[in-house]
């Protein structure tokens, strides 16, 4: 979902609505300011999103851009390459990081960030959960989640997005039982001062300040 205009120098192209919630929790935390954040509507939509961007009214004024994207069930390269092919593709000018998580400070700075961690499989939910990984409630949610996959069919079991289902469990469980990962951020519900969080905080730092 492209934006009518971009009126700042600094943009973040993330995949969905939870994404934006996160991401502007995130940045408000680290007291950034004036980062557009622009939704793709999932991870395989960047291909048709980003076209629009550079053509939206804004863009050429950007000097500072950032790709965020789940590895889902790849190794992060896998993600990273897919993202890498698109902006070579459309904006073929742009000096671009050579790996996972670099930030590359050229005359448009660019940086790619594949979620969990630059190198597993997974996305953001694995994130967020590790930051709670100690707490009682999590190993009640795990417990849940593994009783409740135990009972699927296999043909279930094969689609369930366990990810996603601990997410919504362990949310469950919380004060205002917000509905999403995203809501989770914008109620302070998952601490960003954890080190889970370490590396999507430097990425940011490095990108926008």
């Amino acid at each position: 979902m492209s934006a009518d205009s971009i009126k700042t120098e600094k943009l973040l192209l993330v995949e969905g609505r939870d994404e934006v919630n996160f991401f502007s929790a995130l940045l408000a935390f680290l007291n950034i300011h004036d980062v557009t954040i622009i939704e793709a509507g999932g991870c395989k939509k960047f291909a048709s999103l980003y076209p629009s961007i550079v053509i939206t009214s804004g863009f050429s004024s950007v000097k500072r851009i950032g790709f965020v994207r789940d590895a889902e069930a790849n190794k992060a390269d896998s993600a990273f390459q897919s993202i890498l092919n698109i902006i070579k593709k459309n904006t073929p000018h742009f000096i671009l990081p050579k790996t996972c998580g670099e930030i590359v400070k050229e005359t448009i700075s660019c940086g790619i960030f594949i979620m969990p961690n630059n190198k597993d499989t997974g996305m953001i939910e694995d994130l967020c959960l590790k930051s709670v990984e100690t707490e009682t409630l999590y190993k009640e949610t795990e417990k849940f989640v593994a009783n409740a996959k135990n009972k699927m069919t296999e043909n279930d079991s094969f689609h369930y997005n366990i990810h996603k289902a601990k997410v919504q469990t362990y949310l469950a469980g919380t004060v205002n039982t917000p509905r999403n990962l995203g809501e989770a951020a914008l109620q302070k519900i998952w601490d960003f001062s954890n080190p889970a969080f370490d590396d999507i905080k430097q990425f940011i730092n490095d990108l926008f300040l």
